[in-house]
């Protein structure tokens, strides 16, 4: 399986969901975005040139086919792998993706934070989005206010403190080059994807947490209208991490 990670975060977001890939078996290959972790900012790279790197990378392991995994910010990124690479592709799991920004209800649904910093990507110059980025993006002090976030999303790093650990290890290193890259997804989010979804031909399934306010319901609604054989799967009592980290036994199994 091929692990695109999420945004503002890198390959040790795996981490996250160690146990369930041990036991469901899967091999995992995850490797940094440019411009987050060990790999280097590439300016103007979009969402299918990260996809063209992955193809590089399996073509140097010799892996001729995978299942293809995208969180949050990593979605895009794992539909333009499918798009770009159909013969390769043998299913896609997006969870807690955006949509591509096409009409005026995009951000509906969306916490008044995460809708700033949509707003800030699309139109505010770098110096303030990578200062607006530098302050999202301190690990420990968010952890800090755990207590703050969805009910599901707290009660998940009350019962499982492993994870906030993990988290704070992975949005550390993500960030261990500066913020250029995490300036740059952001910029593609808001910007027209570079790729049509209707050239994603494996089977599409689609997971959302019912309460998430970064990622809400509504944004894999628009993802399954615009990819018609795709499936949406809305969970109860889940918000943007519960949903990776709880859900994580059903997305990697192989049904």
């Amino acid at each position: 399986m091929l692990f695109f990670h999420g945004g503002n975060d890198c390959a040790l977001e795996a981490c996250w969901i160690a146990g369930a890939i041990e036991e469901a078996g899967v091999e995992l290959i995850a490797p940094d975005r440019p411009g987050f972790g060990k790999s280097s900012h590439v300016p103007g790279r979009s969402f299918t040139d990260a996809a063209r790197d992955a193809l590089d990378l399996l073509d140097h392991l010799g892996v001729d086919r995978v299942s293809v995994l995208g969180l949050s910010g990593g979605g895009p990124h794992a539909l333009a792998f499918a798009a770009l690479a159909p013969e390769r592709t043998l299913r896609v799991d997006v969870v807690a993706s955006p949509c591509p920004w096409e009409r005026a209800d995009f951000l509906r649904g969306t916490w008044l934070p995460i809708r700033a910093a949509y707003l800030l990507a699309r139109y505010a110059p770098d110096a303030v989005l990578t200062s607006v980025q530098r302050a999202m993006n301190d690990a420990e002090r968010n952890l800090a206010y755990a207590d703050r976030m969805p009910a599901p999303d707290a009660a998940l790093l009350r019962d499982q403190p492993e994870v906030g650990r993990a988290m704070v290890r992975s949005v550390t290193a993500a960030h261990r080059e500066g913020f250029d890259g995490a300036v740059h997804e952001w910029r593609l989010y808001t910007r027209p994807w570079g790729f049509d979804l209707a050239d994603v031909r494996a089977p599409v399934r689609l997971w959302y947490g019912e309460v998430d306010g970064m990622a809400p319901p509504a944004m894999g609604e628009r993802l399954r209208a615009a990819m018609p054989g795709a499936t949406l799967t809305v969970v109860p009592d889940r918000a943007h991490l519960s949903v990776f980290v709880r859900e994580a036994p059903r997305f990697l199994s192989p049904g």
